[in-house]
């Protein structure tokens, strides 16, 4: 019976039905319920529904609750061990697709800004041929917003503690992977809120050494230009 009333939540929360969700924690359904790998809180966030997110939250739901990680059965047993060590929360995903009401709420709530994706990333690392998901899964919420050019995120994450030049597995910061991706707006934000331009990743390349267009170059050059005035 709780197996089925659990499901029935994490469903109402996935169709976005906020009355039955009510009904359902009302009647004992658990709101860190995992459903089809994503929590109910992750797939609330998924599709923006703030009031649904607002509501688990004030009924308990763990803000830094990873899901159940992917299980792909078709890999092999051991590869298949790692993509569950690869668990996301609700912030990486509304984040990710952009959810900026979802993000300031989780915000609020005192989420764990700087968590990244992977548990266990390092314990992993000799698998090369998942060399994208060990990547992915190296990622704060901040530079998942940049790489899915979520540039309206950028800011809050910075606001509630967001360490700014955080690093990935390959040492690219934030400001690394916009200039990489050639994420204007993400360039320019990261920037204005004072984003370390010294750091190097792992080749030993500055954003700006990364950087392959015009436009970024000129990016940085203004902002050299505006320190240096503003020092004067």
């Amino acid at each position: 019976m709780s197996t089925n009333i659990n499901r029935q939540l994490y469903e109402a929360c996935r169709d976005g039905n906020l009355t039955e969700v009510k009904r359902l924690v009302a009647a004992g359904a658990d709101v860190n319920v995992v459903g089809d790998f994503y929590t109910a809180l992750s797939k609330s966030s998924v599709r923006g529904q703030v009031e649904i997110v607002r509501f688990l939250l004030d009924s308990g739901a763990d803000v830094d609750q990873t899901d159940g990680g992917y299980s792909l059965c078709s890999f092999s047993s051991k590869i298949n061990h790692f993509l569950k060590l690869c668990s996301y929360t609700a912030l990486y995903f509304a984040a990710r697709n952009g959810r900026t009401s979802v993000v300031d709420l989780l915000a609020f709530t005192g989420v764990t800004v700087n968590q990244t994706c992977a548990r266990f990333v390092e314990q992993a690392s000799f698998f090369s041929q998942m060399v994208i998901i060990i990547f992915v899964c190296s990622w704060t919420p901040l530079i998942v917003a940049v790489c899915y050019n979520r540039a309206d995120c950028i800011e809050t994450f910075v606001v509630f503690g967001a360490d700014i030049d955080a690093v990935d597995v390959r040492q690219a910061t934030a400001l690394c992977r916009a200039v990489r991706n050639q994420r204007i707006e993400a360039v320019r934000l990261l920037l204005s809120l004072n984003a370390d331009t010294t750091k190097v990743d792992r080749r030993g390349r500055t954003a700006l050494q990364i950087a392959e267009t015009d436009e970024i170059k000129q990016i940085f050059l203004e902002h050299d230009k505006l320190t240096v005035t503003t020092k004067i």
